[in-house]
């Protein structure tokens, strides 16, 4: 979320079809943190690390670009090289940002 319409550093915007397509946001951090494949040089599986795999992931770690893949995941390209693929459900399951509350809420 770039534009700070959530008013969080990193948030990034998601709209989900089994959901009404009512808008929600989830911190990039914690989408780069919960992928499973994440592998850097020299901390292999360690989704915390850049790929650089020394430099933790910043809390205000922003995607360069993002797009659906099908109708179940969104593929996203870090700042630091990294491609990921993260799956609706994986994305569903994070801490939501509130809008405008300043407190978060995890998705059941």
């Amino acid at each position: 979320d770039a534009t700070g319409e959530a008013g969080v550093p990193g948030a990034l915007r998601c709209q989900l079809a089994e959901e009404g397509g009512m808008p929600f946001f989830v911190k990039g951090v914690d989408v780069r943190r919960a992928d499973r494949s994440a592998k850097a040089v020299g901390e292999a599986g360690k989704a915390e690390f850049m790929m650089d795999g020394l430099t933790p992931v910043p809390d205000d770690i922003v995607p360069l670009e993002t797009n659906v893949v099908g109708n179940y995941a969104v593929q996203i390209s870090w700042p630091d090289g990294f491609s990921q693929v993260a799956t609706f459900a994986q994305i569903k399951a994070l801490t939501r940002i509130q809008v405008g509350v300043g407190a978060a809420t995890t998705a059941a």
